[in-house]
């Protein structure tokens, strides 16, 4: 379980540390056709206006006092170092920051930004303008994903509906408009009509994944929704999310008759109140400092380990916090310097660690080549192994006879032992061996090596527990039929063959198999 949580100093939202994070990007990000950047006091609409198809803006840290739309676009702008950094102020510019309203295609992405004091976009209406999403407004069809921002403080005093996000309408071919929202902050906005938080209306779309949506307010007495929303059509699926502390319901449709239609779909999330959907619980979320608005979980939270087990894990290889502010993972080893501190890695299946000493494989081996000497990327410590196969049916004795090994898998240390027990005393035996295993029913027992196999001297008796051993002196060639030497690497199984006349009609058995893999 992670406790790293109650760190002394927030990173809020960072992904990475400062000055990684341009060089993550330009490792994981997808193809583009050209970078854009912008530093304080430049204008990110004009990067935007100036950008084709692909492109990504790339945003320094600063302040920017600007709203933006993407002209239908598929664009990635991006705050390169992080949320706390990199900040959008919408004041005294009366629209939503982002707008995205002609069609904007799948792959358009806004990340690593704090989003504060957008108004909405003004709609006419009976009112004079109605406005609808603070900081994001999505509409005709426009798909959007926002990762990694801190959406607050937005159409505090103009928000009609939904104060953070906005997500309505459908194409003309009907492709409803949709917004993936994902280790986010949506905290203290607010809307009078509906969605303090969010809104989903006409068919809109909206999915979140590890989210915080707290203290956002929506108060008119129709739309008392101050969280999650939803109106006309309007559908929501929420997983690995906190909804706590937002005035009215934490996730609900607008009044009839604007509620026909909508739909929200809820799992292992905690939810003030409660909420049906599977790992959904309503407990306290224990956020460091609920008063100074610092929403990290505290060590102890329900939300920790709690999220979609199907989900990616966090940093520190553990199963996904609810919440957008999952463990605090800096200063964890990154041997290979992806980013991602070793132990996720292992966890997530990235590195291999067959000895299971924490450190990926590939990293011992770049350290010492020698570790993997015949250069097919596994450690020999681990590719040179002894386990045992097949099954033995009993014999006489009432028990099935097992085959063992001790010593060395290494040639040049050549102290290799064989040995048997559980057999019948004073019994002729002797051990085989071959490249490839098989099965097959044969005298009284199990054939567990395929031929063409060999024999291996010499012939042997068992003692009287029914326990025999042979020394394999590699250097020597024991061997007395078929293969005479080994090489590294190689893989040979093993078997041991014995009379039993006190048994089945046969007289003769077989104990499980062994499959070693030498070393050098």
């Amino acid at each position: 379980m992670n406790t790293a949580h109650l760190a002394s100093s927030p990173s809020r939202g960072q992904l990475l540390p400062p000055g990684l994070a341009l060089l993550f990007l330009s490792l994981v990000a997808p193809a583009h056709a050209a970078d854009w950047t912008v530093g304080p006091g430049e204008s990110i609409q004009a990067a935007i206006d100036a950008a084709s198809d692909g492109d990504r803006i790339l945003v320094l840290p600063g302040t920017y006092n600007e709203v933006m739309t993407l002209r239908g676009k598929r664009l990635e702008v991006i705050g390169v170092e992080g949320l706390e950094q990199t900040i959008i102020d919408g004041s005294g510019l009366n629209n939503t920051i982002f707008a995205l309203t002609s069609g904007e295609p799948t792959g358009t992405r806004i990340a690593g930004f704090t989003l504060t004091r957008g108004a909405g976009l003004p709609l006419p209406s009976s009112y004079g303008f109605d406005y609808y999403g603070g900081a994001v407004h999505v509409g005709s069809g426009s798909q959007l994903r926002i990762e990694d921002c801190l959406i607050t403080e937005n159409a505090l005093s103009t928000g009609t509906f939904a104060g953070g996000i906005y997500s309505g309408g459908r194409s003309a071919s009907l492709v409803p408009s949709h917004v993936d929202v994902v280790r986010c902050e949506i905290s203290h906005n607010r809307a009078w009509a509906s969605g303090g938080a969010t809104l989903v209306d006409g068919y809109g779309t909206m999915s979140f994944d590890r989210c915080t949506v707290v203290g956002n307010d929506s108060n008119n007495f129709f739309g008392h929704q101050g969280g999650i929303s939803m109106a006309n059509n309007g559908r929501v699926w929420v997983k690995n999310t906190i909804c706590w502390g937002n005035a009215g319901n934490q996730i609900g449709a607008f009044a009839f008759p604007y509620n026909q239609g909508t739909e929200a779909t809820v799992s292992y999330c905690d939810i003030q109140g409660g909420y049906g959907g599977q790992g959904v619980i309503d407990a306290d979320p224990l956020f460091v400092d609920y008063a100074g608005r610092d929403y990290r979980i505290q060590a102890g939270s329900p939300c920790i380990d709690a999220g979609d087990p199907g989900t990616d894990l966090d940093c520190d290889g553990t199963i996904a916090d609810m919440g957008s502010y999952g463990p605090d993972c800096d200063g964890l080893p990154d041997c290979n310097g992806n980013g991602v501190p070793d132990v996720a890695d292992i966890a997530s299946g990235s590195s291999a660690d067959c000895d299971e000493d924490g450190v990926p494989d590939e990293c011992q081996i770049a350290g010492d080549p020698g570790l993997d000497q015949n250069v097919n990327g596994v450690l020999d410590s681990c590719e040179c192994v002894v386990k045992t196969y097949c099954v033995a049916t009993a014999n006489s004795t009432g028990q099935s006879a097992a085959i063992g090994a001790s010593g060395s898998t290494s040639l040049d240390t050549n102290d290799l032992t064989l040995s048997v027990s559980s057999a019948p005393p004073f019994q002729v035996g002797l051990f085989f061996y071959g490249a490839d295993e098989d099965f097959a029913i044969f005298g009284d027992g199990n054939l567990c090596v395929a031929a063409p196999f060999a024999r291996i001297v010499p012939v042997i008796t068992t003692d009287g527990a029914g326990s025999a051993s042979v020394l394999l002196d590699l250097s020597a060639d024991p061997f007395t039929v078929g293969v005479n030497t080994v090489s590294a690497f190689e893989t040979w199984r093993f078997q041991f063959w014995y009379r039993d006349p006190n048994a089945g009609a046969a007289g003769f058995n077989f104990s499980d198999g062994l499959v070693v893999t030498f070393c050098p």
